[in-house]
């Protein structure tokens, strides 16, 4: 896990034994997912390159560049595969050149930076959001949810959620809200 990630964490009271615990879960999701994708290169006319190109070409490549350290990073990744991505993890020293690289200010800045389809998608941004950018493609760098808010995808500690905002960031850096959330519900 991240330094960010572990201070966050500690923050909060999480143990070292819940973190093994949730390392544990994303093993299991991924074998899970793993098995599901032997299922559908099993049907007939269907093959796991096939499932994977139908998903690139409807989604876009959706590059993930983080710290191979981050234990969050690594679980947003496991929701989104679970929301039917098939995002490529990509590990750097930094993320900040790469933010700054596709226009997105340091203000808006978490623990990874995804890139897809020509947007931006910074920190623990859910699922149904980037699906939502994708579909309506606004004039935009893209979304993000600064910092690491607990309760958000790849930042679960047990009961606690806090409310947080995706916001859209618009070529000029300014910022609007895109979607209200606490833990993994939407509001409103």
């Amino acid at each position: 896990m991240c330094a960010t990630g572990r201070a966050a964490r500690a923050s909060q009271g999480v143990t070292s034994g819940q973190d093994g615990r949730r390392q544990a879960l994303r093993f299991t999701m991924t074998g899970l997912l793993l098995v599901a994708g032997a299922g559908l290169a099993s049907m007939p006319g269907r093959s796991m390159a096939t499932t994977t190109r139908a998903t690139a070409l409807t989604t876009g490549t959706l590059r993930v560049y983080k710290s191979p350290t981050c234990g969050c990073c690594g679980d947003w990744i496991t929701h989104l595969q679970a929301a039917g991505f098939a995002p490529e993890a990509i590990d750097v020293a930094a993320t900040g050149p790469i933010r700054r690289r596709h226009g997105l200010a340091d203000r808006y800045a978490s623990c990874h930076t995804a890139v897809i389809a020509g947007y931006v998608v910074e920190g623990h941004v859910p699922a149904a959001e980037i699906r939502r950018l994708l579909a309506e493609r606004p004039d935009a760098v893209g979304i993000a949810v600064p910092g690491m808010p607990i309760g958000a995808p790849g930042m679960e500690v047990g009961d606690q959620k806090d409310r947080y905002d995706v916001l859209l960031v618009g070529r000029d850096g300014t910022a609007s809200v895109y979607a209200r959330y606490v833990g993994d519900r939407r509001q409103g």
